[in-house]
Order: C-alpha cells, then structure tokens, then sequence
C-alpha cells in the first residue's frame, strides 16, 4: 500500500485491490490530520470478484500513527458481516 500526502494536503492511496477494481490510485477522505495521527477513509463501489459474486461497496479507513509509522488498515463490505484488518509499519519516503 501507498499513501501519498501532496504539499497541498490531499491524500492519494494505491494499492492491489484499489489498482483491480478502480484502475487508478484514489484521492481518499482525511478524517483526521494532528501531529499524531493520520486517519483515512475510502470506498470502493460494486466490486465483482472471481466468483461472481457483488459487492455494493467496501468501505476502507486507516489510521497512521506519525510517531511510530505503525499504520492499521480495515475493510468492510456493505450486506456481509465480515470484517477484514492488517497491521504493519510504514516506510516514510520523500521526494
């Protein structure tokens, strides 16, 4: 996963899933900004896997703790009661 900040404070996100069904990185919603903490939120609309099966939207939200690079990432599809996370830690890159 990508995110990237611009100098003008958008946030735009890449990834596999986002690439497959989206075809292009996506400019996502900040819900938070501080010293401390990015948190994000995106939505991907009807999404069609393998086998057929639709999903209306999967809704997305990650928070980045600035401090320790350590990001949490959450994915849940609207009719399903599934929930989907990962965690992991960023790797800053600038330029």
């Amino acid at each position: 996963m990508a995110i990237v900040v611009t100098e003008d404070g958008r946030v735009v996100v890449s990834d596999a899933v986002i690439l497959m069904f989206n075809r292009a990185p996506l400019q996502v919603r900040v819900s938070r900004n501080t010293d401390r903490k990015l948190a994000i939120r995106w939505t991907l609309k009807n999404i069609v896997n393998g086998a057929n099966q639709t999903t209306p939207a999967f809704e997305y939200s990650a928070t980045l703790t600035k401090s320790s690079n350590r990001i949490s990432v959450y994915a849940n599809p609207d009719g399903y009661p599934n929930r989907f996370s990962g965690k992991g830690t960023c790797a800053p890159r600038f330029g």
